[in-house]
């Protein structure tokens, strides 16, 4: 008889590979190594300039209400659920430090969709959520927003919104899961664009762009796909890489 080769076990081996970078990506601690230095980098830097982000505000005076006050809260409060989710799934402590280059190379790409969609509707550059404008520091405020932006706005409307949504609608509620979690990506979409227009443009007298509305909202429900299919990390570096194209596009370098 012939030799049996090799190579028919190759498939199972590349799937058995596929499966471990999936499901490593979606790890906590692996995310919190992606997370951790951009979240570094943006606090570090917005120290020098102050931030114009408006959801790390939000965080701040949320968490005020409960008498936590602190400047730095709203990014140990990211960093302490990701650890909370690390030790309740009892994943294993050793991390996978190739998972945060998979993520940025993998979001880059998932990123291409939206510049897509850009191209096509011809939607001007759109901001992150900001405030009013800081002196200039070592960094361009928009690296900053952009960098800020993904990892504040992806955790409050995807990794937060989504977990309270799903306690709520699937485990208490006991919702079918696949249509509920459809209606929880559309939502959390449409309340993610509407954060990123003033009280003056939704009530007046400014008027509201609804054309950057749409395309905000499509934005935010690509993301929640991300969060559901790839996770926190994906989906927040993907938003990350699209803001740098917005600042690119815009010149604000």
């Amino acid at each position: 008889m012939p030799k049996t080769s090799n190579t028919s076990a190759l498939p199972h081996r590349s799937d058995s590979e596929i499966k471990t970078y999936s499901q490593s990506i979606r790890r906590p601690l692996n995310q919190l190594l992606l997370i951790l230095p951009l979240l570094l980098f943006f606090q570090i830097f917005s120290a020098q300039t102050g931030s114009r982000l408006l959801v790390p505000e939000y965080m701040r005076a949320a968490l005020e209400s409960f008498g936590a006050t602190g400047r730095y809260l709203p990014a140990l409060l990211i960093v302490a659920v990701l650890l909370f989710q690390h030790f309740t799934h009892k994943d294993p402590h050793r991390p996978n430090l190739w998972a945060p280059a998979g993520m940025i190379v993998e979001s880059a790409m998932l990123t291409l969709p939206l510049l897509a969609i850009n191209w096509i509707t011809n939607c001007r550059a759109l901001p992150a959520a900001v405030g009013a404008t800081e002196s200039p520091g070592l960094v361009s405020p928009a690296i900053l927003e952009a960098v800020g932006a993904g990892v504040y706005e992806e955790f409050l409307f995807r990794l937060f919104f989504f977990g309270v949504a799903a306690l709520l609608l699937i485990d208490l509620l006991q919702l079918p899961k696949k249509a509920t979690t459809i209606g929880i990506i559309l939502v959390s979409g449409v309340i993610f664009s509407m954060a990123h227009f003033s009280a003056a443009q939704w009530l007046g007298p400014e008027t509201l762009d609804w054309h950057s509305f749409a395309f905000l909202a499509t934005a935010g429900i690509w993301w929640g796909v991300l969060f559901i299919w790839r996770g926190y990390g994906v989906a927040a570096a993907s938003h990350i890489w699209w803001n740098l194209l917005v600042v690119m596009m815009e010149g604000k370098f």
